[in-house]
């Protein structure tokens, strides 16, 4: 006669595992979002990335907002929504500056919020974002067909506004 005891032991559904790593927004999927470094002259391709897997990981609020949970205490002990804040941002600022220069990074380095680290970032790189516009205008105005194939000239063009619109967006998402 077979027994019928079960095993007190918890059993984990398969995808479990994945759920968990799904749920930690500093898994290696994060890590290797990025396939550049920061430096003086990548700051809008850097930016994409950036902004595109803080959004996808749902760290929008911490990055782009100056809101910080308070008080950091209630009633003598810590708030647990301010340390879950704290424990992200912390995480975010870890891995924004791994994805940075030395040179960049030293910029930066006394600031203590990713979203403090971001404004910066932002200011530094505003005027050349503004320069870049002004380059591609010119670009574009001076674009002409002459000896090129329809093809290169297409495709310079499409370059070109694309370019165009990435830095607008940079700019108008500053403002």
């Amino acid at each position: 006669m077979e027994s019928s005891t079960s095993d007190p032991r918890p059993t984990m559904a398969p995808f479990a595992p994945f759920l968990v790593h799904s749920l930690n927004p500093f898994s290696n999927s994060l890590t290797s979002s990025l396939t550049i470094k920061l430096d003086r002259i990548n700051y809008l391709s850097w930016k994409s990335q950036v902004v595109t897997t803080v959004i996808g990981h749902d760290l929008d609020q911490i990055l782009f907002s100056d809101v910080i949970p308070t008080p950091t205490l209630i009633n003598g002990a810590p708030n647990p929504e301010y340390l879950h804040w704290k424990r992200k941002d912390q995480l975010l600022l870890s891995w924004i500056r791994s994805s940075m220069s030395e040179l960049i990074l030293a910029s930066v380095a006394t600031f203590t919020t990713s979203s403090s680290v971001w404004r910066a970032l932002e200011q530094r790189f505003s005027s050349q974002t503004k320069a870049r516009l002004l380059q591609l205008k010119g670009n574009f105005s001076r674009l002409q067909k002459g000896n090129l194939p329809i093809a290169e000239y297409v495709e310079k063009a499409q370059a070109t506004t694309d370019a165009l619109a990435i830095t607008l967006t940079a700019l108008n998402t500053q403002d």
